[in-house]
């Protein structure tokens, strides 16, 4: 009964679990498969293999910048340990690429240099090709190295001061307004490791260093020192007196700081002054440089100007050489019969101009003085004989004459003022009582043969009386007058002022008023106006004479105060006037 029951019950489970005992068997198979392949290392890569290429693809476009992060660390170390383990490996890997790749680069770079190049020079040449030959003939340049010159400008864009001993930078200098942007220290280490990989690649029996450097449009230029080295980067061509420059400054670092250098230690706060003429030598350059930049635009015109200027002086030459040789060879044919027939020489100087000749010198008697004009005036194509001779006599002889005169004269004879004798010239000096006395003391010895130039300094007693009544009547003596509806002021006039003038000047401490006037010809308003401009004419005349502008005082009243009834001509022209009067205060 018990094992029928158990027979019942078995099949009763095989029935009801039939199914889950197939899937049960289908998971233990493909447990089974899942292990094998885990154990499996080339079925597992196979397996993953797609998904993980897909995964990657998806993250490094959505995560770029995370997969870059990531896998820098491992791909550097491990280019790193393979350039390492296998250098002569990765050279032959890469040699085909890289190679191709230097070579187009250079050559797109280059043909880029060559096309700038060119279009520099025939530029150049189109703009200046005949000045820069004529500029070549003037200066002995070269036609071609203008050119060249003109086409690439020159700058300095960089300096650096490195350490040599150390690679490391002292001082950097950059022409940038705003400052250079380049990593200063970056560059003084691979400046530093090209000049030694150089100084070791192609050392040899002579010592030599690594001069210049050529990158693209630009040049790094190596000025090597004892215990230091400049590098400049530069453009364009540099000046021929570059050089010598550069060397200047290398010796003037040398000279003043070698001492901080040869014990250099890294400590940078030794070296404050060195940038100074580093800034110098850049700041020198570049505006010599800019400063010819800047005639560039003006020298086309300037070499026409020089061209046209040489014309011109062709020009004059071939027209006034001519007189010259003749006015010259006349000059010494007169003064050769002079000598010839009165024995002088060298006091006298013949100036022929055309046919006006001027005789100028010294002669030792009064009576040669017409001598010397007749003989000038008998040559042929004489006009007119100026003649300047003056009698030489001695300085003892002149002051023998002066104090005759003076004993001679009754007003003059209490006045002992002083005589200065300049060759020529005589200079009075002291003091007189009235302006009159001065006047009268120059024209006493005006005419004494020797003297030429009169320098009248006496100055007048201000406080003499009766100085003012007496400068305003020699002063109404001079009232100047003029034409009808004129502010001109004739030769005439002029004299009178040149008198006013000469009076005045000493006289600071006075006021000078002067009034202008005008006849009733005219309307009011015009009377008026045409009496101030002859005030203004008159003014301005005597401060182009030295009388001081502060010491004048101007007015005007038209055609008031007439001091002769406008009914004449007569009456009328006396009216047109302006006159002064001196007073004490202002």
């Amino acid at each position: 009964m018990a094992n029928s029951h158990n027979r019942s019950l078995q099949a009763l489970k095989e029935i009801l679990l039939a199914e889950d005992q197939e899937r049960l068997n289908e998971f233990a198979e493909e447990l089974r498969l899942i292990r094998e392949q885990i154990s499996d290392e080339e079925a597992l890569i196979d397996t993953l293999d797609p998904v993980i290429a897909s995964v990657l693809e998806r993250k490094m476009v959505e995560s770029r910048d995370e997969m870059a992060d990531a896998l820098a660390p491992v791909m550097s170390e491990a280019i790193k340990r393979q350039i390492s383990e296998a250098k002569d490996d990765m050279v032959d890997s890469l040699y085909p690429i890289i190679g191709k790749t230097i070579r187009k680069s250079v050559a797109e770079a280059m043909k880029g240099l060559v096309d700038n190049v060119n279009s520099k020079i025939e530029q150049a040449i189109r703009k200046g090709l005949f000045f820069n030959r004529v500029k070549s003939r003037i200066t002995g340049v070269s036609e071609g190295e203008m050119i060249v010159r003109g086409a690439m400008p020159f700058r300095i864009q960089e300096i650096f001061l490195i350490h040599k001993a150390s690679g490391l930078l002292i001082s950097h200098v950059s022409s940038a307004k705003s400052g250079s942007t380049v990593d200063k220290d970056m560059i003084s280490g691979m400046l530093t490791a090209i000049k030694d990989f150089v100084t070791d690649a192609f050392k040899g029996d002579v010592d030599q260093e690594l001069g210049e450097i050529q990158y693209g449009d630009l040049k790094i230029l190596l000025e090597a020192g004892r215990y230091s080295y400049l590098a400049l980067v530069i453009s364009g061509v540099e000046p021929p007196e570059f050089k010598e420059d550069l060397s200047q400054l290398g010796r003037r670092i040398h000279n003043r700081f070698h001492k901080i250098l040869r014990q250099f230690d890294g400590d940078m706060t030794s070296f404050k002054e060195i940038q100074r003429p580093i800034v110098q030598f850049l700041n020198k350059q570049n505006t010599v440089e800019k400063a010819a930049e800047g005639k560039k635009s003006k020298s086309y015109l300037l070499y026409f100007l020089l061209i046209a200027g040489l014309l011109l002086i062709g020009f004059f030459a071939l027209r006034y050489i001519p007189k010259f040789i003749s006015n010259h060879r006349m000059s010494s044919e007169i003064k050769d019969e002079i000598q010839s027939r009165l024995g002088y020489d060298d006091e006298l100087r013949i100036m022929s101009k055309g046919d006006v000749v001027t005789v100028d010198g010294r002669v030792d008697s009064i009576e040669h003085i017409p001598a010397v004009a007749e003989i000038v005036g008998e040559f042929q194509g004489v006009r007119e004989v100026r003649n300047r001779l003056r009698v030489s006599r001695t300085n003892e002889t002149i002051h023998t004459e002066i104090k005759r005169r003076l004993d001679s004269n009754e007003k003059l004879k209490g006045f002992s003022p002083t005589f200065i004798l300049d060759d020529d010239v005589v200079i009075i000096e002291g003091e007189v009582p009235d302006a009159t006395t001065k006047r009268e003391m120059a024209y006493l010895i005006d005419n004494i043969p020797g003297i030429r130039i009169i320098n009248n300094n006496l100055t007048v007693n201000m406080d003499a009386v009766g100085f003012i009544e007496e400068a305003n009547a020699f002063l109404a003596e001079r009232t100047i007058y003029f034409n009808a509806n004129s502010t001109g002021i004739d030769d005439e006039q002029m004299r009178k002022l040149d008198e006013i003038a000469e009076f005045v000047r000493p006289l600071s401490a006075y006021t000078l008023k002067i009034c202008g006037y005008s006849d009733n010809t005219s309307t009011w308003e015009y009377n008026l106006q045409i009496s101030r401009l002859r005030a203004e004419a008159v003014r301005n005349y005597l401060v182009s004479q030295g009388v001081p502008e502060d010491m004048l005082n101007m007015t005007f009243k038209g055609q008031d105060e007439p001091i002769l009834p406008n009914d004449s001509e007569q009456g009328r022209s006396k009216n047109r006037r302006v006159n002064f009067k001196l007073t004490a205060s202002r």
